[in-house]
């Protein structure tokens, strides 16, 4: 009886077997399929990020007078296939601000361009950082160095407005100014007029933005020849604009049919 009983054991576990096979590989399948589900996930949260990329141009802005101002354009791009989350902000020397909303929500293949000004302070180099920080997948923050120089010189070719012209001493004397060129070596000041008269005027600052030149040709010990005498005095009233005004004086005998002149001017550079 008792090997009977063993014998249908036997065979019940027997017949039962395959289908405890078939149940653990379903299982075992199960559990594969189950890490290649969370695979796939990990895998598609991965292209989903975004990926920022930071330019700018110029990214030297140069020489900037003072009172003047330059600008850069700042293009914030995401290159990758979700969505990118940055914030934008501007450190360093005074005098550099960054215009516009920093804060920027860019889908796929998305961009923006934001601007920054540099209005020197003050004399000499200077720096900024943009710093752009984003929830992409490349590094955070990413950064772009800006520079500049500011510069209280005034040289140049300034363009007068209106032109000033004078003819005398049968034509020795003509006078037709339509520009000068200036170089500032403060405190020093030279003034170089387009045409030969009034010619090379030399002088000095009078104070932060005004100054004086002149130019003196004497009529000789017995005034036979013409003397010319020569006077600018002006104002720099921005970083590039001036007001002014012309004065000659005539002197001496052999001055024919010529009388003093003043004219009033305004200059741009």
């Amino acid at each position: 009886m008792r090997r009977l009983l063993l014998r249908h054991a036997l065979a019940l576990l027997l017949l039962s077997l395959p289908a405890v096979l078939a149940a653990c590989g379903r299982g075992g399948n199960s559990g594969g399929d189950d890490d290649d589900s969370a695979t796939d996930d990990d895998d598609a949260t991965d292209a989903l990020l975004g990926v920022l990329t930071l330019e700018g141009d110029p990214l030297d802005l140069g020489t900037v007078v003072l009172g003047d101002s330059a600008g850069a354009t700042v293009d914030v791009t995401n290159d990758g296939e979700g969505d990118l989350t940055v914030s934008l902000s501007i450190s360093g020397d005074p005098g550099w601000t960054l215009n516009g909303d920093g804060a920027l929500l860019l889908g796929p293949t998305e961009s923006a361009s934001l601007g920054a000004t540099f209005t020197p302070t003050g004399d000499g180099p200077s720096t900024a950082t943009i710093s752009a920080t984003h929830d992409g997948s490349n590094a955070s923050p990413q950064t772009l160095t800006l520079t500049g120089e500011g510069s209280s010189n005034q040289s140049g070719s300034w363009a007068v407005t209106p032109s000033m012209t004078y003819l005398c001493d049968e034509g020795n004397v003509d006078i037709d100014v339509t520009s000068f060129t200036i170089l500032d070596n403060n405190p020093a000041i030279t003034v170089q007029s387009n045409s030969s008269e009034p010619g090379g005027m030399t002088g000095n600052f009078t104070g932060d933005t005004a100054f004086s030149v002149n130019r003196n040709e004497p009529a000789g010990p017995l005034g036979l020849n013409c003397g010319e005498d020569y006077t600018v005095t002006g104002t720099f009233t921005s970083a590039n604009s001036l007001t002014g005004t012309l004065n000659v004086v005539f002197s001496g005998i052999g001055c024919v049919e010529c009388s003093n002149q003043s004219w009033s001017f305004t200059a741009t550079r």
